[in-house]
């Protein structure tokens, strides 16, 4: 008997029996209704997809080799912290010498995320800004904005706790849903859906209801373009994000609400206000706006009952009104806080109303705070800013950071989340700070034997005396600035962004020139026998070559150190009665003491007593040395000016030799901005409104005189002419009047130097080969004036002027190789004593190499950059091995270093002697410097550029300085303005100052050297 089986029914007849299909259905619907209410309301199915997607949501900082990292988008709060704006920041940061070592790698599952547009979730920083360390990770600056914040959820009173949540959130601290997502308000939602629909179809013109709950709130005014939503899709990215964010320790929610709302409050945008800037969080906002005290306003609102039977204080219902005035503003900040505040005051006595009406506030409260005008103070309250004597070093390390980074202002700076560690001591800093502060006041040091005879160094009030001081380390490979300050309230930063006029420290760069020019003579003849030697054909008037074939003949296979330490040895007079063909005339020097004037005297004991003629004498033969030795010069094919190829040479050296100079000076111009030609071309000299509207006109042939009018007044602030005298001016200096030889004489420098730069004035993007194509007509012009005239003293000063530009050119190369700041020099032998200017910053430089043995190391300033420290964004970088350059042979830096050692042991500085000791106390550390006194004129000019009068606007004195075998700097005193003219004072006081210094730089100057990087 066959046995028929019977189907097994499925899980739904078995469920739902014989249900019809609609009924089953319905049933459906219903259970999912259930559900769908029950995680609405419980958050229960979220809780578990997010807390589990977080676990995926990590980063860590790795080498740079290890992986990549995703940055964000354009959000307000990334690009002010700088996250958004890495990208960049780190080729700019590669470009200037740095390696990026570390930095942040997400998880897979975040940087999926994160290049879909969903902001990753982290514990991010509201409170943040740029943060300056010196060498022992010691704080010496810290910007931190918003400047005031809750420390804490509990610190909040909690009436503006029931103020924000009332205007904004009213369920987000509900703690009987312990896993609720507080990202999303379904009901709120809902209804903001419907709105869009109907506004879509055109049945509504605006939306009345947002969807946006606290935690998106956030969301969007951090990270959203522009603080906006803009689209749904970028609603659902700051719903996707807050809930991520929500879940990030776990299924439960509490306590990351009480975090949203901490930091709602302490971020949320309170507009910007002029003189401020930007301003975030309740906490500045109540400052800036109001004035409030925040502690105050903690305080009273802290304690204050605004629901109960007692009327709480007037000053807790003025601060809370103003506090609520603030939640209600964020909505649309500039509006209501920068244009129209009655509408705020209106919006803030509604919202009192609705909160009376819902009990949060008592009726008397309401009332009370009703009667209460909002009031913005007429004077709001401002950053507070530190004195800019304790910010110098700091601003030299922003003001580079800049640079750096690429960024525009110190404002934007100051806000990126950024840690910089420099190679700055705070100890020291701050002690050499106290110290030259207290200078301009003496009494202050109370019996104090040093400055006591600091008193007797100078002549006039001791207030207005800025003392400048710098201090670097030689580090392996580098030079690492240690201290830099001034006693000046003021930004300007004296050690580099000042021309001064250094006087004798002058004398130390042409020292180093001389011996330069031995070296080179030592390498090119010291191998020569004497039979070679006797055939060596040398000018009379190139007296440094004669000298050394002469001496080599004398003293066959001599070492250069021995040679370096005979030119040392050569004497000059220091006869002041010598008239000198220079500068394109005749001219007389003068000695500091008188007793010098009939004295002869060695090279070094010249530099020790710092005496002027030697030096004028010095740099007369140096030019004279460039003129026949260097590339291009005239005087080597005319040697004697009745030499019958003069004509012939003329023009080979038009149109060869003349490309010399084309080059140099289109290296020296392209790429520069063409408003700082004038500049770059006269730095280091004095020019004359002559001079001045000469090189304008050529520049600008078809300017007005209302506009050369113009170009004096801006770039010879010192100097007043007359409107006759702008007029006169102007007609002498057509283009027309003069032949380009003639304008390069008049405006004292080289006639091809002046067409190369008016060129690339009208052609700035004009390539190299471009430019000596089209200078071939002025290459000619330039010289063959001078062989047509008929006057041969006219015709031969010319020559004279044109061939010691041509030197002047070759000196200031040597000059630029130790760090000289300017583009030009001053082509006369006055440049030997000061009068083409110098930068403290620059001496020390010039120190740097003398103590590195020859070596121009590079500074550094800044040992390591963290950006985003904690963040995944976060990024190391360090600075990379620089390059360092042989600019002197080591014998040269050796003599020259024993050489100033002399002038603090027997020379001008020798008020310091001994002033450095080791720890012990038991050794003297020697040290070496060179001393300067200089000031700068306020002139006068009348007709024909005539000088009418002249009279001191700045003083100065510097003593640049080596210390043992690893410190270098300089000490400057300064006073600038009319007041110069009141001060007395040489280079002693400066050497002086160094002394009374001396105690608190020893600590540092005999610490053990370490490794900067550790």
């Amino acid at each position: 008997m066959e046995t028929v089986s019977e189907d097994k029914p499925s899980w739904r007849r078995r469920l739902f029996g014989k249900l019809s299909l609609v009924a089953q259905a319905l049933i459906f619907l219903g259970l999912f209704s259930l559900l769908t209410f029950w995680e609405i309301r419980t958050s229960t199915f979220q809780s578990l997809l997010f807390s589990r997607l977080n676990r995926h949501m990590t980063f860590e900082l790795k080498a740079a080799d290890s992986g990549t990292t995703v940055y964000p988008g354009q959000g307000p709060a990334d690009i002010r912290l700088g996250y958004a704006l890495l990208g960049d920041l780190k080729d700019n940061l590669k470009n200037s010498g740095f390696t990026e070592k570390k930095h942040a790698v997400s998880s897979f599952s975040m940087r999926w995320l994160m290049r879909a547009g969903v902001f990753p979730p982290y514990d991010e920083k509201v409170q943040a800004g740029l943060t300056i360390t010196d060498d022992t990770g010691a704080d010496i600056y810290t910007a931190r904005f918003p400047g005031l914040v809750y420390d804490s959820f509990d610190s909040i009173p909690r009436p503006v706790v029931n103020a924000l949540l009332f205007i904004e959130d009213r369920n987000i601290l509900n703690t009987s849903t312990p896993y609720k997502n507080p990202a999303v308000e379904w009901d709120r939602f809902g209804k903001a859906i419907i709105q869009l629909i109907l506004k879509k179809i055109g049945l509504i013109r605006d939306n009345t209801i947002g969807g946006s709950t606290l935690p998106t709130q956030f969301e969007k005014y951090r990270h959203s373009p522009e603080g906006v939503t803009k689209d749904p899709g970028e609603k659902i990215k700051q719903m996707m994000s807050a809930s991520l964010r929500a879940y990030r320790n776990g299924r439960s929610t509490i306590a990351s609400r009480k975090k949203i709302v901490l930091d709602y409050i302490n971020s949320v945008p309170m507009a910007a206000y002029p003189g401020y800037g930007e301003v975030n969080g309740l906490a500045d906002g109540l400052m800036v706006w109001y004035g409030a005290d925040f502690d105050r306003t903690n305080a009273v609102l802290g304690t204050a009952d605004f629901g109960g039977k007692k009327l709480p204080s007037r000053e807790a219902l003025k601060a809370y009104k103003q506090v609520i005035s603030l939640f209600i503003a964020h909505r649309r900040p500039s509006f209501y806080l920068l244009t129209n505040s009655a509408e705020l005051n209106r919006m803030t006595d509604s919202y009192l109303r609705l909160m009376a009406r819902e009990k949060l506030i008592s009726e008397k409260a309401k009332e009370a705070m009703l009667k209460t005008a909002l009031a913005f103070p007429k004077k709001h309250a401002k950053q507070a800013r530190w004195p800019f004597i304790d910010l110098k070093a700091v601003n030299s390390i922003r003001t580079y950071l800049l640079r750096l980074l690429g960024t525009d202002n110190l404002y934007g700076l100051d806000r990126l989340d950024l840690g910089v560690s420099t190679m700055l001591n705070k100890k020291a800093q701050t002690e050499v700070t106290d110290l030259l502060k207290k200078l301009r006041t003496p009494s202050a040091f109370g019996a104090n034997k040093d400055v006591s005879e600091l008193q007797g160094l100078y002549h006039g009030d001791p207030a207005g005396i800025i003392y400048s001081f710098t201090l670097y380390e030689r580090g392996d490979s580098v030079n690492l600035l240690r201290v830099q300050t001034d006693n000046f309230d003021q930004p300007l930063d004296i050690n580099q962004g000042t021309k001064l006029d250094l006087g004798s420290t002058a004398k130390l760069r042409t020292l180093i020139t001389y011996l330069d020019i031995v070296a080179d003579l030592h390498g090119k003849y010291a191998a020569l026998k004497k039979k070679d030697l006797a055939k060596v054909r040398v000018s009379e008037q190139d007296k440094i070559s004669r000298w050394a074939v002469d001496y080599l003949t004398a003293n066959p296979g001599r070492e250069l150190r021995a040679m370096l330490e005979a030119a040392l040895d050569r004497r000059y007079s220091a006869n002041p009665e010598e008239k000198f063909f220079t500068g394109s005339g005749l001219h007389t020097f003068e000695n500091f003491s008188d007793e010098e004037n009939y004295l002869v005297l060695t090279v070094r004991e010249a530099l020790h007593r710092s005496t002027n003629l030697v030096f004028i004498r010095l740099m007369r033969d140096i030019a004279r040395y460039y003129s026949f030795n260097a590339e291009g010069s005239t005087t080597q094919f005319l040697d004697k000016f009745s030499n019958p190829y003069r004509n012939k040479y003329l023009e080979k050296f038009a149109d060869r030799e003349g490309q010399v100079f084309i080059n140099r000076f289109y290296k020296k111009y392209s790429g520069a901005d063409t408003g700082s030609y004038y500049r770059m071309m006269t730095a280091g000299s004095r020019p004359t409104p002559r001079r001045a509207s000469i090189i304008f006109r050529s520049f600008r042939p078809k300017a007005s005189a209302r506009e050369l009018d113009f170009f004096i007044k801006a770039n010879l602030p010192d100097i007043r002419l007359t409107s006759k005298l702008i007029e006169d001016l102007f007609e002498q200096s057509a283009p027309g009047r003069w032949t380009l030889a003639d304008r390069g004489f008049i405006a004292h420098v080289h006639p091809l130097e002046l067409w190369t730069a008016a060129y690339l004035m009208n052609n700035p993007k004009a390539k190299r080969s471009r430019v000596i194509r089209d200078s071939s007509r002025e290459r000619q012009e330039v010289y063959k004036w001078l062989f047509k005239t008929r006057n041969k003293n006219a015709q031969d000063s010319r020559i004279r002027s044109l061939i010691e530009i041509e030197a002047f050119l070759g000196i200031h190369q040597q000059w630029k190789k130790m760090g000289y700041p300017f583009e030009s020099l001053v082509p006369s032998y006055a440049t030997s004593i000061g009068s083409s200017a110098d930068k403290p910053a620059a001496l020390a430089e010039m120190m740097g190499i003398i103590a590195n043995g020859g070596v121009r190391y590079p500074t550094r300033r800044i040992n390591r950059l963290h950006f985003a420290a904690g963040t995944p964004y976060e990024t190391v970088f360090e600075p990379a091995i620089g390059r360092t350059e042989r600019v002197l042979p080591e014998e040269v830096a050796d003599v020259v270093k024993e050489t100033i050692i002399g002038v603090v042991e027997k020379g001008t500085a020798r008020r310091v002697k001994g002033a450095f000791k080791t720890a012990a106390g038991d050794t003297v550390i020697l040290c070496g410097g060179k001393t300067g006194t200089g000031d700068h004129r306020f002139e006068v000019f009348g007709a024909g550029g005539k000088l009418i009068s002249s009279r001191i606007v700045n003083r100065t004195a510097t003593f640049a300085f080596v210390i043992g075998d690893r410190w270098f700097g300089t000490v400057v005193a300064f006073v600038p303005g009319k007041n110069a003219e009141n001060y007395k004072f040489t280079s002693a006081l400066p050497v002086q100052i160094l002394k009374i210094l001396a105690p608190s730089l020893m600590p540092v100057i005999n610490s053990v050297p370490k490794d900067p990087l550790l």
